[in-house]
């Protein structure tokens, strides 16, 4: 399997991406290019620091992705995209890094996930509160509506297919097709926050906002409708056992 790399790697670090990281098969497109790539390095610093903890770099993240869900608002449309992007990607970052430690020192506890699941929650938070700010320059009204409808209709059809799914293990359905198929990866990427939140910035920078927080929305929405097709059909499974 494929783990992260970079050049001057020596046999230690390689040893424990293998041991601390996911390989290609199981990670994000953006973690396994970017953040894994440079996060061992900063687990292996941090592992020398003993007050630092997992869930002390967790707590860090959540307060990272909350100060910025209120600069977002606090700040002009345009200013607030490449902020939130920047900020949604220290708080990425931070969030591999807490895993990898946990891992390093032994230390995985149901608080860290509990953490876990509030960070994921902030983060989407903050990707949303700059798509609607991005709407107030391109799109009527209700757009910032329809955009908060998708994401609470995305993170209770995900959590929702976690929790009920009989047949989820450690990975998504969608885990072989981004395998098998490189283009898959790269639509699956542009359909999470991270995604969403570069299109935005691009869009910004060209100058073309509205056409790109369209194209973003509508990949986002079709993710939406996929990700609760799996959580429907998980609950039809239960029934059917039941």
């Amino acid at each position: 399997m494929s783990y992260p790399y970079m050049p001057f790697d020596d046999d230690r670090i390689r040893q424990l991406r293998v041991k601390l990281q996911k390989p290609y098969v199981a990670e994000s497109l953006e973690a396994w290019l970017i953040h894994r790539r440079i996060s061992i390095y900063a687990t292996l610093m941090l592992n020398h620091i003993g007050w630092i903890t997992p869930n002390i770099i967790t707590a860090s993240a959540i307060l990272i992705a909350s100060i910025g869900i209120v600069i977002i608002w606090l700040i002009n449309p345009g200013k607030s995209i490449v902020v939130g992007l920047g900020l949604y990607q220290l708080a990425y970052l931070l969030d591999v890094i807490d895993g990898e430690l946990a891992r390093i020192r032994n230390q995985a506890s149901a608080r860290g996930l509990w953490l876990d699941k509030i960070l994921e929650g902030t983060m989407n938070g903050l990707a949303l509160a700059v798509g609607i700010k991005a709407a107030e320059l391109s799109q009527p009204l209700w757009a910032s509506g329809f955009l908060l409808t998708l994401f609470i209709v995305r993170m209770v059809s995900r959590n929702g297919f976690v929790l009920t799914s009989r047949q989820l293990r450690n990975k998504f359905p969608t885990t072989e097709l981004r395998v098998r198929n490189p283009f898959i990866n790269v639509i699956s990427f542009f359909s999470s926050s991270s995604g969403w939140l570069l299109l935005l910035v691009v869009g910004y920078l060209l100058d073309r906002l509205s056409l790109f927080w369209l194209l973003g929305v509508g990949l986002f929405a079709s993710s939406t409708l996929y990700q609760l097709h799996l959580f429907w059909n998980s609950l039809l499974e239960n029934e059917d056992i039941e």
